[in-house]
């Protein structure tokens, strides 16, 4: 945690920085996770200022799920992450290099960090 003033935290994660802001951030200790939900991180551009938070990765699978495609994205610094987004437009490519971004909201700090056992865990 490199600060956690009233409604907003910031942390590091590797050399990246990331931004939270809420109206109920516990008090973290050092060991902590920041849940993401899927259906709420967008592939972005880097010069994307909407979502300030973002880690560059590559698509690993893609699946097409009813309306939705479900994207995972292999990062350096976070491991997998999956990414829901609608259909249309272009479909996404495994082996592209791609942004995750989120938004200062899109995140909920737990204490702690989940077990190979815990349904959050991802790998």
């Amino acid at each position: 945690v490199t600060s956690n003033s009233t409604g907003e935290l910031s942390y590091a994660v590797g050399d990246k920085t990331f931004c939270l802001r809420s109206n109920s951030i516990p008090e973290l200790n050092n060991t902590f996770s920041i849940a993401l939900r899927p259906e709420r991180l967008s592939l972005c551009d880097q010069s994307d200022e909407n979502l300030p938070n973002k880690l560059p990765g590559a698509i690993s699978k893609v699946s097409h799920f009813g309306q939705v495609y479900e994207v995972v994205v292999q990062t350096e610094t976070a491991g997998d992450l999956m990414v829901m987004m609608p259909l249309g437009g272009a479909r996404p490519t495994v082996g592209a290099n791609e942004q995750v971004g989120w938004t200062l909201e899109r995140g909920v700090p737990l204490e702690g960090r989940p077990g190979v056992g815990d349904d959050a865990y991802a790998g």
